[in-house]
């Protein structure tokens, strides 16, 4: 994971990227924090091509799509639906998740038809927020979330995968801020921001592979997505600066 294929600098109306979701061809989904801003990036291009104020104030983490409408998440576990990246005809759910969750990561499931969440603090469900991370599924046809989380990651089964590729493995803080499906495998990939790292869980939340990534180059990484082909993208702040990293064809090992 220190070697990209490509790194894009992004232009300064995404220098807060904290989403990141493929579209269509060629084209990647972003989200920014504060501002509710939606906008669509051509990476053949090098442009943005899209800016659509969906006007949402609030602190957005992430974006999904499902193919066709997309998901933006909010901190406090707030989800809204928009028909494309027109941003026309916004419509919200409400989840049972808080602020105190910190729900940072969002992405859909195409063999389940549904949304994970996945929550940088309080994991809920009377789990241990001190070795515990948890990722809720959401039904946009119902309109429903799981009571329970569909993954538990847990510290101390990270701990072993980091030890196996020579990495620290005590002392980390992994604090998910990003989550998609890789589109080949099915494996699930979770990003942390705090303390770079990435973790590769398969459909029981047993841990595949975990990785700290270079702080120089994800100084603060808050966007993960795949293309179809299973290159992966990751988005990262860096002094001001957006930037776009691009790693083909990824698989954990």
């Amino acid at each position: 994971m220190d070697q990209p294929a490509e790194r894009i600098e992004l232009p300064k109306e995404l220098r807060e990227v904290s989403g990141l979701a493929w579209w269509d061809k060629d084209h990647i989904a972003m989200v920014q924090d504060e501002q509710g801003d939606l906008f669509v990036y051509d990476i053949s291009r090098k442009k943005m091509i899209h800016d659509k104020d969906f006007g949402k104030r609030g602190d957005h983490e992430g974006v999904a799509s499902d193919g066709e409408q997309l998901y933006i998440v909010r901190s406090d576990g707030r989800i809204y639906r928009t028909q494309g990246v027109s941003g026309k005809d916004v419509e919200h759910w409400d989840t049972p998740l808080k602020a105190q969750n910190d729900v940072e990561g969002i992405c859909w499931d195409p063999v389940r038809q549904r949304l994970l969440l996945a929550c940088k603090a309080d994991p809920g469900a009377g789990l241990d927020p001190k070795n515990q991370r948890a990722v809720y599924a959401f039904d946009p046809a119902s309109g429903e979330m799981d009571d329970a989380p569909v993954l538990v990651l847990a510290l101390d089964s990270i701990a072993p995968a980091l030890a196996r590729r020579g990495q620290r493995s005590v002392g980390f803080h992994f604090a998910p801020s990003a989550i998609a499906i890789h589109p080949g495998t099915g494996q699930v990939w979770v990003l942390s921001a705090k303390d770079p790292m990435i973790v590769v869980v398969d459909a029981t939340a047993r841990v595949i592979d975990a990785t700290h990534l270079d702080p120089l180059l994800f100084p603060q990484p808050e966007g993960l997505t795949f293309d179809p082909d299973g290159s992966l993208y990751i988005s990262s702040e860096d002094k001001g600066h957006g930037r776009l990293l691009v790693f083909q064809h990824r698989t954990a090992r």
